[in-house]
């Protein structure tokens, strides 16, 4: 960081949107802490380097990581996918872009801190974060923490940016094996669903993958043999169309169905569904 300068660390922390609100149009959004770059120190400048003494929210760091994923390009975030284009600047080179994205891969592999994070078949540009919480007294807490794991998935072509968060995590304080899992988990479930496939074929023919792809590509009043790993929405939606009596059981996304497998179920017949996140 002090071989780089205070001035281009600072440049690029501007341009990935800290110091700013998003402009996401939630009420209450905050702009996060990052000092004035005059206050900046050589002791400030590697302080900042690796995130102490700053603070961005959830939002403001998938935005900044997503500029890895757009290949060096920053985008506003939206908070619903609209028809209304979005005009991005350039925050580094193309090339600095995917260098960086490779390193992050290397974070999932086998020896890094991201390992919990990668779904079977795909791959994972990711960072984990432990973070000490500040205290009253104008310093950080030794004992309370926040969980962080950010990344891009698939790591060769991202088609998600996904940030977890956990404040005051109690199983364990670190991001790779807390909040590693959770990302995990929801990477497994939105890829089949936008259509990504997974690398291996043998995944690709799965039963789970099956699903997830009729669930996006076919209507969904044929052609859908089980409803695990759906949506509440999508449910019901199968429910209206094929006229049974649903019963539901949590929120999320379908872990369990009683009948399991649809086939024969007629009109009139009930259908319940257990939901899990």
């Amino acid at each position: 960081a002090l071989d780089v300068g205070k001035s281009d660390l600072n440049r690029v922390l501007e341009d990935v949107g800290f110091r700013s609100k998003t402009g996401i149009g939630l009420s209450g959004e905050s702009s996060g802490i990052l000092a004035p770059l005059k206050s900046w120190g050589p002791v400030e400048t590697a302080n900042i380097a690796f995130g102490q003494g700053v603070a961005v929210t959830p939002i403001q760091l998938a935005a900044a990581f997503s500029v890895f994923a757009n290949g060096g390009v920053y985008y506003p975030p939206q908070l619903v996918q609209g028809e209304k284009d979005r005009t991005g600047h350039r925050v580094v080179s193309r090339q600095v872009a995917d260098d960086v994205l490779s390193m992050l891969g290397d974070v999932t592999k086998e020896g890094g801190t991201g390992t919990l994070a990668v779904p079977e078949g795909y791959t994972v540009a990711g960072k984990t974060g432990t973070a000490q919480k500040p205290n009253r007294r104008g310093g950080y807490s030794k004992d309370k923490f926040t969980a962080v794991f950010a990344g891009a998935v698939p790591a060769q072509s991202p088609e998600l940016v996904i940030v977890v968060v956990l404040d005051e995590p109690e199983s364990s304080i670190y991001g790779g094996s807390t909040a590693g899992p959770i990302f995990k988990q929801i990477a497994a479930t939105a890829l089949p669903m936008l259509g990504v496939a997974p690398t291996h074929k043998h995944l690709q023919d799965s039963d789970e993958w099956r699903v997830m792809q009729a669930s996006v590509n076919k209507d969904m009043t044929e052609n859908i043999h089980s409803l695990y790993g759906l949506s509440l929405r999508e449910v019901r939606r199968f429910a209206l169309a094929n006229e049974v009596q649903l019963h539901l059981h949590g929120h999320g996304w379908v872990t369990r169905s009683e009948p399991a497998m649809l086939q024969g179920l007629q009109a009139g017949d009930a259908l319940e569904v257990w939901l899990n996140e």
